[in-house]
């Protein structure tokens, strides 16, 4: 069996949870290599730089699209894909919900990752939920079997479109670094003049649902130091104040540094109203992390009710509460077992279920 995998709706820039999602779905892929089903990549060129690491010694497909903004991209998807897709391909497989035609002869897999344009609508304008609602709409009409991220995502998906096909919940794959030195270490705490264990974390995209700005919020008040990063520093408005001493911003980083800073921090904070999963918060957990978070949406769900929770996350006295629980149990008392989520959230036990799933289609 031949498998397309569609990465023509990615983009030069990091595009956050469906990228690494996508990544670590890869890699799964590979380290599982089934015999029997033959993966090929479709991707454009500017985007061939970011996934060069992981689809580089795999079979791929590179198509020399020169503009790399959202509407173009749509448009030429729209009239091409039909001629894209080559003619021994069984499954086109979408890891993100974008499929603007219906293809004959090729059964197609899409992943929906969840409803933002629906509930969480007033963050969006007006053409960008009309612009999701319309690829949304094509997407389940276009695709033959429809894959979810969460019962909560199902949940929500459920009541907003009225679906008639299956819709299965394989959760994300996650992959995380643990074979670092210490020299490793050492350079990261060095370059953010921090120390193992007396600084809090937290990985946030650049939007209004992370809630980024009650922890910028807490600690512009605190001795003790936060380190963000996903938002590049100009993120923050020129009215909101950034206490240099204890609020370090780093932008995007990549995975080995991020994952060192993980695995030292004091805690993961994780504040976002709305996650389809929250993948940042199982990272956190897998690497035995206490993780303070919002009960919102599907994270209770993910972090399988084991992480510690703010009822109200807009409150920054409920959060300064928490904190002050975390500092007075002491390091010896902030063990997360870190085992029941690998063996759940495992990126190549989670790409098997894909391939499983595949199978099954035929």
């Amino acid at each position: 069996m031949k498998i397309a995998i569609n990465l023509l709706n990615f983009f030069s820039k990091p595009m956050g949870g469906e990228e690494r999602f996508t990544k670590n779905l890869i890699n799964g892929f590979k380290k599982n290599s089934p015999e029997d089903l033959k993966f090929v990549y479709l991707i454009t060129e500017p985007a061939f730089g970011k996934f060069k690491k992981e689809i580089s010694d795999q079979q791929y497909i590179i198509f020399k699209v020169n503009h790399d903004r959202l509407i173009y991209r749509f448009i030429w998807l729209t009239f091409n894909l039909k001629n894209i897709v080559p003619d021994d391909i069984d499954i086109l497989f979408n890891p993100q919900f974008k499929l603007q035609r219906k293809l004959k002869g090729v059964k197609t897999v899409s992943v929906f990752h969840d409803t933002q344009n629906k509930d969480i609508a007033k963050n969006f304008s007006f053409l960008e939920r009309r612009y999701f609602d319309y690829i949304n709409y094509m997407t389940l009409k276009n695709s033959n079997e429809l894959i979810t991220i969460s019962e909560f995502s199902k949940s929500n998906i459920k009541k907003h479109y009225n679906i008639k096909k299956n819709l299965k919940v394989i959760y994300n794959p996650i992959q995380v670094i643990e074979d670092f030195s210490q020299t490793d270490i050492e350079l990261v705490m060095k370059k953010y003049k921090v120390s193992k264990g007396e600084y809090y974390y937290s990985i946030s995209a650049a939007y209004k649902h992370k809630n980024i700005n009650v922890l910028i919020k807490i600690f512009n008040q605190t001795d003790r130091k936060l380190i963000i990063s996903g938002p590049k520093r100009n993120y923050f408005s020129k009215s909101t104040k950034l206490n240099d001493d204890c609020i370090i911003i780093t932008g995007f980083v990549n995975e080995k540094e991020k994952n060192i800073l993980i695995k030292n921090c004091k805690g993961f904070l994780f504040p976002s109203l709305y996650e389809g999963f929250g993948m940042p918060a199982v990272e956190a957990l897998m690497h035995g992390k206490i993780v303070l978070a919002a009960r919102r949406t599907a994270v209770p769900e993910i972090t399988m009710q084991r992480a510690l929770y703010i009822d109200n996350p807009s409150d920054a006295e409920e959060w300064r509460r928490k904190l002050k629980e975390i500092e007075q149990k002491g390091d010896e008392n902030l063990f997360v077992n870190s085992k029941i989520f690998k063996d759940k959230y495992d990126y190549r036990s989670i790409s098997q279920e894909y391939i499983d799933y595949f199978r099954s289609l035929t």
